[in-house]
Formats: structure tokens, sequence, C-alpha cells
């Protein structure tokens, strides 16, 4: 996969081009570099919004055909809140190919969803927010649930149930430290909470409801507004979505395990989980945390302006609060606030 450069020169060209294929008049507003994919917000003289979407790949990639299907499923859904709509071609097509900088792209058009990232909020988030932010994936879970990939999509390395192979590829890039030291303590615990997880019920789920994925009015923060970035989601254990979800919960919260079982709450209030994935919330959401610290951080190569850097700042005073809690004492309290 070739990464072109997206100056603004190149966004502005890709904007002529994309403004020919769909019929729009469009002008640049916001550059986003990604990990596989580029993200170039995109504003008509009628105000619309739109986010552009370029990834150096085939039109028939099992990844693009998967996320055409995840965004077609979510449009025949109503919810409370608002998600992206793919925007067809002149065409018709939802995906079409263009060449940027002599290397071919796939390119989307999505609405622009107006609000504020979650990470950017500095109100500390109350009940109501973190009840709606568990009512949320509940419903996104419902909605995607039945959803079958296509044939030759490749494993996702953030998938939930491999993270303890994810710690280990990046640990083996990160020196020692007192910090990688307790990551591995912290495998250790979550590897004994987790036997007889390929066993939990399996569903279709967005798997990245973090504090970057998750938008609120920031005068207004009680519910979730809007839900972005559907290019994780995968097949996997159900409970990975809620774990995921209430485990981010945690890094805006000054009380961590209230805001986490907060939102579980708000998960059942609209669907159920079994009593075996109610009892691996807590070390999936722990073992999350610690897979985006290591997997940025050894992104970062020591770039604190790094977009990689950007995505671990919040998280490890987090971890560090629960070892220094204490793990089973953790688990302890989550279990006995869902009884």
């Amino acid at each position: 996969m070739t990464l072109v450069r997206f100056t603004p020169e190149v966004a502005a060209g890709l904007a002529e081009r994309v403004g020919d294929t769909y019929g729009l008049t469009l002008e640049v507003t916001m550059i986003i570099e990604g990990e596989t994919d580029v993200s170039i917000g995109m504003r008509a003289p009628s105000g619309d919004a739109f986010l552009v979407k370029a990834r150096p790949d085939d039109i028939d990639s099992p990844e693009l055909i998967w996320q055409e299907q995840v965004h077609v499923r979510l449009a025949e859904h109503r919810f409370p809140f608002e998600v992206p709509r793919l925007i067809p071609a002149r065409s018709g097509a939802l995906r079409v190919p263009i060449d940027i900088a002599e290397v071919q792209h796939i390119v989307r058009v999505l609405t622009f969803l107006e609000g504020e990232l979650l990470s950017n909020v500095s109100v500390v988030p109350g009940p109501d927010f973190l009840t709606d932010l568990g009512a949320v994936s509940a419903r996104l879970t419902h909605a995607l649930a039945d959803l079958a990939p296509p044939a030759g999509l490749a494993e996702h390395f953030w998938v939930l149930t491999r993270s303890l192979d994810a710690l280990e590829e990046s640990l083996d890039r990160l020196p020692e430290s007192d910090q990688t030291t307790i990551v591995r303590k912290i495998m250790e615990f979550v590897a004994g909470c987790l036997i007889g997880i390929d066993d939990l019920p399996v569903a279709t789920v967005h798997q990245d409801l973090n504090t970057h994925n998750v938008l609120v009015d920031p005068h207004n923060p009680v519910r979730v507004t809007g839900v972005i970035d559907f290019n994780d989601t995968v097949r996997t254990i159900r409970v990975a979505d809620i774990a995921i979800a209430a485990g981010y919960s945690m890094l805006v919260s000054t009380k961590p395990l209230d805001a986490f079982a907060t939102v579980v709450r708000g998960y059942l209030a609209i669907a159920p989980l079994t009593q075996p994935e109610k009892s691996v919330l807590f070390p999936l959401a722990l073992i999350r945390l610690c897979v985006n610290w290591t997997t940025w951080l050894a992104r970062s190569e020591g770039d604190p302006e790094s977009y990689a850097a950007s995505r671990m700042s919040a998280t490890w005073p987090t971890i560090q609060w629960a070892v220094d809690t204490g793990l089973d004492a953790c688990q302890r309290s989550v279990t006995e606030r869902l009884a």
C-alpha cells in the first residue's frame, strides 16, 4: 500500500476530481491522515459538509467491500444519533477509483457529522451521557449483529480477542521500562480471566467506541449526538463493543469504575448480556487500553506531535490507576455493580 502525502495542493486537486465524479462543488476544509486512508473534510457552497475518504487499494478489496456493507446496513436503520451515510457518485457507485499522485485510490464520500469529539470536551460526562453511550453500543450491535463479512477479509489488528498477541507485537518494539512491566502484569491477569472466551456469543460490532469516535454537543453533553469511523467494524465476540466503550469512558471520568458500570448498565437497559459476558467486561476493557497505549507509543517513534502520540496520550493514567487500585479489586467491584 503506497501512502501519498496529502498536501493542500493534492487535496484541492482531489476535491475537483471528486466534484466532477459526484456532481458537487467542493472546497477542502481539513485533512486527517489515518492508518490506512486519508479523510478529507470538504464543504459545498450550500453549506453541506462531506467527508471524503481516499485509500490506496483495489476496487474489489475485501476491506472496502466490508466497509460498504456496514454503511449500507446502517442506512437501513434510524438511530437517535447520527451515523455517516455513503453518498453515491453520478454513476450510482458507492466507491470509485481515482488516481492521486499517480497512485490509484478508492474514494468514498460520506456525510460529515457536525459536533464535538468527546476527546475534546473538557466537561466530565455525567451519568445521563454515560448511560446513553451504553445504549448507543447496544443499538449499533443490534443493527449490525447478523452482518456477515466477505470472503478474504483479513484479520483486523485491533480485534479485541487478539489483544494479547497485539501487545506482544508492540512490546517487542519498545524498550523495557516500569510501564512495560506493568503491561505484562496486566497481560497475566487478563489471560487468567479470559478462559472460555471463544464460547461467548458472536456478533458484528463497531468495536471502536473510543473518545475520538463519539460526538457530543459541547454545550449540553448529556447524550451521544453521533458516532463516526466504522473502519474497525468486525465480527467477533458480542461483548467486545460494550467492553471497549465502557473502557474508554474511564479515561474521561474522575470515578473510572462508576463510569464503567454506568455505561454497561445503559447497554443492559437495551440488550442483555450473559453472565459469562459480564465476567470478562473489565479484563477486556483494560487490555484494550493497554493495546492502545503500547501500539500508539510504538508507532509514535518518540514524536510527541504525531497522530500516533495523540491517540494514546490520555490512556496511561487510567492503566496506572487500575494497577494502583488493584486488578482483582476492580474486577470484584465491577461484578458487584452489575449483579
